[in-house]
């Protein structure tokens, strides 16, 4: 597997990092319920069982409230309704990294899919567009998750410098894998200058040195990897950025010599 594959592969196993205070919600394993639980989830039961009636009737219910408890009940009802669809999209979210896991990433982009459409604004939503770059990524289908890597970024780019330098690095993966060395670099470039401090900045960089490389632009190459050697010392980076630093060097003296 190469570098910009493995970079790929660990950034589908994020462990759904909180994205601002946003956690992907897991099912847990099933329990014995106690009689006081069993209460409170009569209770809960009720409670919604009110709740969608108050959805299904809320005209009605308007007419009969003044104008200060209308607005408060729409309130209510706008918060409920974003609740019950995150909750609602963790679990098929939930479901597709099961079928992933499994290697059954075509299963797998059809939760997708479904996630984005119908719980569109829910972190997981924002989760399943990044995941179905990845899939699409792993399925050779590049040009089908550049698309959904670049509508993450258009997006989603201003909630979490993590995942938006995840995204545009997914890019650059792409246009590597569709020949593009030159457009890779310049990609892995602004992965890195989104989250500069973060924990793969030095990958970025040695991937953009990579594809510089590739692309025949030696120079640019040469500097980054210089870049990863000063800026990165302690970073698992540095050793690769020293040999690809070699192997320019030489094809550049023997360029000019």
């Amino acid at each position: 597997m190469g570098r910009t594959q493995g970079f790929i592969a660990w950034w589908s196993k994020l462990n759904r990092t909180k994205s601002q205070g946003e956690q992907v919600i897991r099912p847990k394993p099933k329990k014995k319920l106690t009689k006081r639980q069993i209460k409170e989830d009569k209770l809960v039961t009720a409670y919604f069982k009110a709740t969608d009636w108050l959805q299904q009737n809320v005209r009605y219910v308007l007419y009969g409230v003044g104008g200060l408890a209308a607005a408060l009940l729409i309130a209510f009802l706008v918060i409920r309704s974003h609740r019950v669809a995150e909750a609602r999209a963790a679990v098929e979210l939930a479901r597709a990294d099961l079928l992933v896991d499994n290697g059954r990433y075509e299963e797998a982009v059809g939760i997708l899919e479904s996630i984005v459409e119908k719980y569109g604004g829910t972190a997981a939503a924002r989760m399943a567009l990044l995941d179905l770059a990845d899939m699409h990524y792993r399925l050779g289908e590049f040009d089908l998750a550049l698309k959904y890597f670049e509508n993450y970024v258009k997006k989603h780019g201003g909630y979490d410098p993590l995942l938006t330098a995840s995204a545009l690095a997914g890019k650059a993966a792409c246009l590597q894998g569709k020949g593009d060395y030159r457009g890779a670099a310049e990609f892995f470039v602004k992965a890195y200058e989104k989250d500069p401090k973060g924990f793969n900045a030095p990958e970025y960089l040695l991937n953009a040195a990579m594809a510089y490389e590739r692309a025949g632009q030696l120079d640019r190459a040469k500097a980054l990897c210089q870049k990863v050697i000063d800026e990165f010392p302690k970073s698992n980076a540095r050793r690769d950025a020293e040999m690809v630093l070699a192997r320019v060097s030489v094809r550049l003296e023997k360029a000019t010599g």
